[in-house]
């Protein structure tokens, strides 16, 4: 696994691998009603751009998200803005040092590798829905759920908007 490990206070106790990230993809109609507004959004906007996050930002819902893009069509996702849920996660001093940085060099990668696989699909296909729990990485359990929009343009490049609630 991805060695995290976690051990029993038994003495002789066996070591077993903990997921860092355990995801349940969920029917969206269990996403609350601004991760809704979110998809919403989406669908009103063919293509990631400032009139998304404009209209992100005037319904006050920016600040609940964790917007990644990428520049060249395969080129990593990289992260773009960091909203209060990952914040009060992972720290500010975490989130300013990620910005500009691809997915992939998070130093907590072993919690964003599943989520990788989450952004992808949201970019190829429709709004996805997840509840969460970041186990194994940070001193206690967070349990989360998030709405993950996406994008892919016509030259292959991709952004992701997730829709945090911890």
């Amino acid at each position: 696994m991805l060695g995290l490990l976690h051990r029993s206070g038994r003495q002789g106790a066996v070591v077993r691998p903990v997921a860092p990230v355990e995801v349940h993809r969920q029917p969206d109609g269990f996403a609350l009603e601004w991760q809704q507004h979110v998809k919403a959004l989406r669908r009103a906007h063919a293509e990631f751009g400032p009139g998304f996050v404009a209209d992100l930002k005037a319904a006050g819902l920016l600040d609940r998200c964790l917007v990644l893009t990428s520049e060249l069509a395969g080129g990593p996702l990289v992260f773009r803005f960091v909203g209060l849920p990952t914040i009060n996660t992972f720290g500010r001093e975490w989130a300013r040092r990620q910005i500009g940085k691809p997915l992939e060099t998070d130093p907590f990668w072993e919690c964003t590798a599943p989520m990788a696989a989450v952004y992808e699909e949201a970019a190829n296909a429709d709004p996805v829905f997840n509840r969460c729990l970041l186990a194994g990485v940070l001193p206690s359990p967070v349990p989360f759920c998030h709405m993950v929009v996406g994008w892919r343009d016509a030259l292959g490049r991709r952004a992701v908007v997730s829709a945090i609630d911890a």
